[in-house]
């Protein structure tokens, strides 16, 4: 199950409390404050209302294309990119709608996963590293990396400089990773009257728009 420690007390959720099952591959906390737990019975999503344990359930009857979650990564707006045993990635909306799913996978078991703004990195057990592009709703379009110098990738990284890190198999492996990113997409007569940028120092973007900043 999952633990969680409140008031210097340490709590357990587990099957008793309604999660689908107690081995726990995953886990991720929304920006609403919910938790993600990615299990062999599919994605746990679960909330608090004062002591209350609400769990709500997203598994195969609800369209997940296989039950057997092996690790999930938040997006900034709350969606869920999930990497399955069997049948690869999938993308979830806030509200659990599917946004991407790839129905003819054939690559594996997949290990962990990273989402930017317009690629999502797969780390695979046998097929190493396979990068995807994918538009501003999520929907994949196109496979633009492979990379198999590691064959059984474990875990990835994403540093402060979008770098992605991949390790597995007693090796250390870096990739510049996505290094041109789509942060918002404007009219094409708006983007032509952009003339200055600031970068601020609480990483906030300012533009002009128009007359508008």
């Amino acid at each position: 199950g999952i633990y969680y420690l409140r008031n210097k007390h340490m709590y357990n959720i587990n099957e008793d409390d309604g999660l689908s099952d107690n081995y726990v591959y995953d886990i991720a906390i929304t920006k609403e404050g919910f938790i993600k737990a990615a299990t062999d019975r599919g994605l746990n999503i679960i909330s608090f209302s004062g002591e209350k344990k609400n769990i709500k359930i997203f598994s195969s009857k609800d369209g997940l294309p296989d039950n057997i979650l092996r690790c999930l990564a938040e997006t900034p707006d709350a969606s869920s990119w999930l990497g399955m045993q069997d049948a690869g990635i999938i993308c979830l909306d806030a509200k659990q709608g599917i946004q991407t799913s790839l129905p003819n996978w054939s690559s594996g078991q997949v290990n962990d996963i990273i989402a930017t703004s317009s690629q999502v990195f797969i780390a695979t057990e046998d097929n190493g590293l396979i990068v995807y592009d994918h538009d501003d709703k999520n929907r994949i379009t196109t496979r633009s990396y492979r990379d198999e110098h590691i064959k059984k990738i474990n875990t990835l990284l994403r540093d402060r400089e979008s770098n992605i890190w991949a390790a597995g198999d007693h090796f250390l492996m870096r990739t510049a990773g996505s290094t041109i990113e789509m942060l918002y997409h404007l009219p094409k007569t708006s983007a032509e009257n952009i003339h200055t940028l600031l970068f601020a120092a609480d990483k906030s973007l300012w533009f002009n728009e128009g007359d508008n900043l």
